[in-house]
């Protein structure tokens, strides 16, 4: 049986949100797996980001509102209901208690991505925060058929790293290599000053300016 679409409420600028869609978009690859259709929400996003989700098929609605609003609760509730969504998903700080209760109105399930508890209350579905440091003591105040599901075991994966699934990971006595991420964009440029503050890492920063600018 095809599952009814999937709706994906997530922003994104070059600040701060790349992690919210994209954790996301393992949900839409996940639902596609099943045979059902996956559309993002945006009030906001990036050419990269509008790329990628689109070369994953997944279907893009622009939604011009103050994200977070009830304008936004509104035109989110209003396409739920005109693509006839199995559920919704919402995921970012900007959604809080009233925009789980609106949703609510709808037919769809929701789906609330959590990081820490951020909400007063919680009257969705499911909520999920997949940290490591996820705790049940913020979601006390929910509704009784609220479910919390907390912990990595609930990380979302996107396809692509399925095949290191079996990967078994050998951590040499002295690092060979360094990874520093300041998450999906550095707009600050904070990348290179920790580079260029860990000793030996001169050329590494100076790789670091090369590929931003180029």
């Amino acid at each position: 049986m095809i599952p009814a679409p999937l709706l994906i409420r997530a922003d994104a600028g070059v600040a701060i949100g790349t992690g919210h869609v994209m954790r996301c978009l393992a949900l839409a690859q996940a639902w596609q797996d099943l045979g059902g259709r996956a559309l993002f929400a945006m009030a906001e996003s990036t050419p990269g980001l509008t790329a990628r989700l689109r070369s994953e098929l997944c279907e893009i609605v622009s939604v011009e509102v103050s994200i977070g609003s009830q304008e936004d609760s509104e035109r989110t509730a209003a396409l739920a209901r005109e693509h006839h969504a199995g559920w919704v998903v919402v995921d970012g700080y900007q959604f809080g208690a009233d925009y789980q209760e609106a949703l609510r109105s709808t037919e769809s399930k929701v789906l609330f991505m959590d990081d820490y508890g951020h909400s007063a209350r919680y009257s969705a579905d499911l909520v999920v925060n997949p940290n490591v440091c996820a705790d049940e003591a913020p979601y006390r105040n929910r509704e009784s058929y609220t479910q919390v599901l907390l912990g990595t075991r609930y990380c979302m994966l996107r396809r692509e790293f399925k095949a290191w699934r079996q990967w078994q990971r050998k951590i040499p006595p002295l690092a060979g290599r360094v990874l520093v991420t300041m998450g999906g964009s550095d707009p600050e440029n904070l990348t290179a000053r920790v580079l260029e503050a860990y000793p030996g890492s001169a050329p590494f920063a100076r790789m670091h300016r090369f590929w931003e600018f180029n």
